[in-house]
């Protein structure tokens, strides 16, 4: 091999996915027994769009095929908050002594039926909805105008129907820093929330126990 060349790398071996290798690159999964499972993957799918943006951000000239990796970071990250967020607002109700019957949440990857389910309970819990909510919604919407079920920037087809294009909907040019700037801003505001409702609870939660223990 000439010097400077790469080495490419080949299954001419016997190779193990989760095999030990460089420590230096060694991913400790551990840490999520401890933790809030979800708060793990709330973090990486957060993380790896602002890594992909930042990428981005250096060298555009790829920007068209990082569309696709940043975008669906983004999406799947506040699939997951708002999936989180809809349990969280059950039990802020139940503590603060109000009706906990939230609906189950729809299957599959939707964003605008999920955010439809969050919306009122937000509406009980912290009053009259700020001009936060609604600037959220509609970015929300226009996220599921886009991509209703979670496939646009997954996949080239959609599954049974390898003659269309799941991009039908896309507009023909996407600027990257407004998508991530926006999907930024949406993060900030639902991840804020959940961790207003963490605290609530903590706190209430607390505050049931040493009741109980002073009984």
């Amino acid at each position: 091999m000439a010097e400077g060349d790469e080495e490419v790398i080949w299954p001419n071996r016997p190779r193990s996915i989760f095999a030990e290798g460089p420590p230096a690159f060694a991913a400790n999964t551990g840490w999520l027994a401890d933790t809030p499972k979800p708060y793990g993957y709330l973090a990486a799918y957060r993380q790896a769009a602002e890594a992909i943006f930042e990428r981005i951000s250096k060298d555009a000239s790829s920007r068209e095929i990082w569309l696709f990796p940043l975008a669906y970071a983004w999406r799947h990250h506040i699939e997951l908050l708002l999936k989180e967020l809809i349990p969280l607002s059950s039990t802020v109700l139940f503590l603060r002594g109000q009706d906990d019957d939230v609906p189950a949440q729809p299957e599959g990857h939707p964003i605008l039926p999920l955010w439809i389910r969050l919306r009122p309970l937000l509406g009980r819990i912290a009053g009259p909805g700020a001009v936060e909510v609604d600037h959220v919604d509609c970015l929300l919407r226009e996220l599921h105008g886009i991509d209703s079920t979670g496939v646009a920037f997954r996949y080239a087809t959609p599954s049974r129907q390898p003659d269309t294009t799941t991009l039908k909907g896309v507009p023909h040019t996407i600027n990257l820093y407004v998508l991530h700037e926006a999907m930024t801003a949406v993060s900030n505001y639902l991840d804020a929330t959940r961790t207003a409702f963490e605290s609530e609870i903590e706190v209430r939660g607390d505050a049931l126990s040493a009741l109980g223990q002073s009984e």
